[in-house]
């Protein structure tokens, strides 16, 4: 009983201020919620414990959530762009899902052949250029076009580079189409360049 008149007595005289021990443990409390970010981490890293995902078990944290912040482009890093533009949209999908659209092998290749009478399709696995270090690869497909003297077959042959990528940012893809069966087609080639950049989460835009 003496000694805890004493405590409280102590506890009194030092106007109810809690003693170096006292805040040392409260320190520690404090500290048990705090999660250490290592060098590692960047700008673009954040990382936060919620409440409702945080359970603790004796002293140890046993979970928290990792949340990572991405910058987007808002248009592709190109300083010009050939004379014609054909397409200049935005779409609900991802980069990497636009880039497979567009020179993968699917359904909506396959619909986009037919539609424009393309047969005879045939497409080289990609490759790396050991002199330019870009991804490239050869097409062959044939083409039948109505004439002034009637139906004719185009052989293309077309070639395509991978100027720039990052994944999850952006693409660009340079086509050079050369094409054989119908008059001055030696003369010229038809030169393209897409542009794919995704904007958000699941928003990308295209232009060609």
């Amino acid at each position: 009983e003496k000694e805890e008149i004493d405590d409280h007595s102590s506890l009194s005289s030092r106007g109810g201020r809690p003693t170096d021990d006292d805040n040392d443990n409260d320190n520690d409390d404090d500290n048990e919620s705090m999660i250490p970010i290592s060098e590692e981490a960047n700008s673009n890293t954040l990382i936060r414990q919620p409440s409702s995902n945080t359970k603790r078990q004796g002293n140890c944290l046993t979970s928290m959530e990792a949340v990572q912040e991405r910058n987007y482009l808002s248009k592709c890093s190109c300083e010009s762009h050939l004379a014609t533009q054909l397409i200049d949209r935005t779409y609900s999908l991802s980069v990497e899902r636009l880039f497979d659209y567009l020179f993968g092998e699917n359904d909506f290749v396959n619909a986009y052949h037919e539609s424009r009478r393309i047969k005879d399709f045939h497409t080289d696995e990609w490759k790396i250029n050991e002199k330019t270090g870009k991804r490239e690869r050869v097409c062959t497909y044939k083409v039948s076009v109505t004439a002034v003297f009637g139906e004719t077959t185009i052989c293309s042959n077309e070639k395509q580079v991978v100027i720039c990528e990052l994944s999850k940012s952006h693409y660009i893809v340079d086509t050079e189409v050369r094409n054989e069966g119908i008059k001055y087609a030696d003369a010229f080639f038809v030169a393209s360049r897409y542009c794919l950049v995704q904007l958000g989460l699941n928003k990308s835009h295209l232009k060609v």
